[in-house]
């Protein structure tokens, strides 16, 4: 029984740990030792993609009553998830740790490589029991130690402290951070109450919601009527994207007020915002892509959606015009809005100088697009928002591998007939744009599987193989003919 039980937690934490692996190792592969900072990207994110899912998948699938009513103590259950959850933590960092020996960089990471999942391990779980949800939990455990960095920062620009001092300083804070939460979940576990009834959600405060497209009862048989109910459902789903975005544009005003109350130190400032933007510009298209089809096979009404009266289609529509529709407004508008009015206040040079060129904006535009096309298509066949985020910066990921590969194959063959790094035509406008038409392609043939998945009730392992095969394929082609054309 004892061993079950460790398999199942293991079985469940097997998708983010795996992806975790690949996130740590193909940027390296991709851009050898330049890429070890993104390995502490993908350290961080996966650890707590990891331990949010530890109690969030039992949230999501309503299964905690179960988890709670087995004949084992709590203490038990505690042990044993937190255990499967340290010994996935242990061999992510570890993975990284050996890069950054073996590249002779272990002095500078060293710290990170355990304080960062240290504070997943500790944070994540407790915070996910407390909201009650996976991404919140994944979320807030990004925010809190992030929070008290830029706090413990800003007390020492007001004091005399060395670097020195600065850097114990925040390493007692975390430590400190780790055990009480620590505890803090532990206690709360031990404590916890769940009645089985509908899948805990985060909402709009009710004010704002009742401001939020509600689904229409006038004309419900009418095509006009469907169409704007799902929606509206749709819209629905997305709450958390607005909540999420509603921290960012939070924290960026917090930066701001920093900048603008002490102008001779904005280092904290300058670090709270550049980590801010990083952070929501790099999840929001996939939490977008992810909520549109992943939570809702992981509440099991997927295949009964496809009985209502609207077609598939129609349906599939609603899902991918408000999924490409809020990644657009949410992480292209809203960061450039931001940042074109923080230039405007804290800036005397004016933000125009700033931004890209037009044809640069557009493969932004794109690139973003793709992203969450690809969470969309991760979620048409996982099972949890948080697996199919990670998934879709995988496929990501694998696609930048396999333009790397494609340019050395490229040059080995003496395609390119040119040297090993050529020059890439950065001003050459009209090159950019077919690399976008390109990407275009990339994507509706993203959306198309999706749409093919979407309509299954039983997706084989197979037939989502030669999907993925056949993307991989298509950008590998594309990138052979920028290689060649461009002599990259």
């Amino acid at each position: 029984m004892l061993s079950k039980r460790w398999s199942k937690e293991l079985r469940e934490l097997w998708p983010a740990f795996a992806a975790t692996l690949l996130l740590i190792h193909v940027p390296y592969l991709c851009w050898g030792r330049d890429a070890l900072d993104f390995g502490y990207i993908a350290l961080g994110l996966g650890s707590v993609i990891m331990a949010g899912s530890a109690f969030g998948i039992e949230f999501q699938r309503r299964t905690m009553p179960l988890l709670l009513s087995q004949p084992v103590s709590r203490a038990t259950l505690w042990t044993e998830k937190l255990g499967v959850l340290g010994l996935c933590l242990a061999v992510s960092s570890l993975t990284l740790g050996l890069r950054f020996y073996l590249l002779d960089r272990w002095n500078q990471g060293a710290a990170g490589l355990y304080l960062v999942p240290l504070c997943a391990f500790c944070g994540a779980p407790y915070l996910t029991l407390l909201v009650r949800h996976g991404i919140a939990g994944s979320v807030f455990a990004i925010a809190v130690p992030g929070l008290l960095i830029a706090g413990a920062s800003y007390v020492t620009d007001h004091t005399n402290l060395t670097e020195y001092q600065v850097e114990d300083l925040i390493t007692y804070m975390l430590w400190s951070y780790c055990a009480l939460f620590y505890l803090l979940g532990y206690q709360k576990f031990k404590a916890l109450e769940v009645t089985d009834g509908p899948a805990t959600e985060l909402h709009l405060p009710v004010r704002i919601a009742r401001l939020w497209p509600r689904r229409e009862r006038s004309d419900t048989f009418s095509a006009r009527g469907q169409f704007l109910n799902l929606l509206a459902k749709e819209l629905r789903l997305q709450q958390t994207s607005l909540l999420i975005a509603a921290l960012f544009v939070l924290v960026a005003i917090a930066g701001g007020l920093l900048h603008w109350s002490r102008p001779e130190s904005t280092q904290v400032a300058d670090w709270v915002v550049a980590a801010d933007f990083m952070i929501f510009v790099f999840l929001l298209p996939l939490l977008v892509g992810g909520l549109a089809l992943a939570e809702e096979r992981g509440w099991g009404i997927s295949d009964w959606h496809l009985t209502l009266p609207p077609s598939s289609r129609r349906q599939w529509a609603a899902k991918s015009s408000v999924a490409l529709t809020m990644s657009f407004l949410l992480g292209v508008v809203l960061p450039a809005a931001m940042m074109l009015v923080g230039h405007e206040i804290l800036s005397s040079g004016g933000p125009k100088e700033d931004f890209p060129p037009p044809y640069a904006a557009f493969l932004i535009v794109v690139v973003q697009l793709l992203v969450t096309s690809l969470a969309v298509y991760a979620g048409s066949f996982s099972t949890s928002t948080l697996k199919a985020m990670l998934l879709a910066l995988a496929m990501a990921l694998g696609g930048l591998l396999v333009i790397k590969v494609a340019f050395y194959y490229a040059q080995a063959f003496n395609l390119v007939g040119g040297s090993t790094y050529g020059l890439v035509p950065v001003a050459d406008w009209k090159a950019w744009c077919l690399v976008g038409v390109e990407l275009l392609v990339v994507l509706g043939l993203t959306q198309w599987f999706a749409y093919r998945n979407f309509r299954q009730s039983t997706i084989r392992t197979p037939e989502v193989a030669i999907e993925m095969l056949t993307i991989f394929l298509v950008v590998g082609l594309f990138a052979v003919r920028f290689a060649v054309s461009y002599r990259v």
